[in-house]
């Protein structure tokens, strides 16, 4: 039989419900883009583009992360909404890139990859995804994980994935951080052991493999599910 495959996203989910795993990943049902979903894709295209650049070594004067940013925007339906967001977004990323153009070309930091793909076997199962920034900052390996803004709905996520990433420089010991764009804050992590990381994944797979899919049916839990109206078993309250 061929190994499981999931992402992140299918992981989380299922831990934070393996019915609420098996509605939204194994069986499709999804929630609504959304407007923070869609400044995520903008911000995520722009700094990416802009790493690139920082990894080759180039200066990104302001000029050019307007191109950048131009390149990499994802325009909303609404007409009206379009250039309010643009400058709200605009703001956000340059605020980042020129900020941290300093550190780059100060050479106190240093790019290594961007959006880096990312594998790890474990058990019956393999987790991919991608990396969005892997650094050198004051001469420590950095992995970081680039957030629109803190989602309350799911407020370990982060945590969560980075645990994961990590497990792919696990004898280099990395810092772990979050960079909260909108409100332009790290945050550092500090996971677990990559031992009892990778031990819970392949419990994970197990358990995925073997159709154990439980519903919580906590209300507290039920009402920040996505796809709770197409759940059966949700709770009430």
């Amino acid at each position: 039989m061929p190994p499981l495959h999931l992402q992140h996203s299918g992981v989380y989910d299922y831990h934070f419900c393996p019915r609420r795993y098996l509605l939204a990943d194994a069986c499709g049902f999804a929630s609504q883009v959304i407007a923070p979903v869609r400044a995520g894709q903008t911000l995520h295209r722009a700094l990416e583009i802009y790493h690139r650049l920082k990894a080759d070594g180039e200066q990104v004067t302001p000029e050019r992360r307007e191109r950048i940013f131009e390149r990499a925007w994802v325009r909303p339906r609404d007409t009206k909404k379009a250039k309010r967001e643009y400058e709200q977004l605009f703001g956000v990323f340059d605020t980042f890139a020129g900020e941290w153009e300093g550190e780059y070309e100060n050479r106190r930091a240093r790019v290594i990859g961007t959006e880096q793909p990312f594998y790890a076997a474990e058990g019956s199962g393999v987790l991919a995804g991608k990396i969005d920034l892997v650094r050198e900052r004051d001469e420590r390996l950095e992995i970081v994980e680039l957030k629109f803004h803190q989602n309350p709905m799911m407020p370990d996520y982060p945590s969560k994935q980075l645990e994961h990433y990590s497990l792919a420089y696990s004898d280099e010991h990395p810092r772990l951080v979050v960079h909260y764009l909108k409100e332009n804050k790290m945050q550092e992590i500090h996971g677990r052991e990559p031992g009892a990381v990778r031990e819970e994944l392949a419990h994970t797979f197990e358990d995925i493999r073997a159709r154990r899919f439980p519903a919580q049916n906590k209300p507290a839990l039920c009402r920040l599910c996505p796809v709770r109206f197409a759940c059966a078993q949700r709770a009430s309250g």
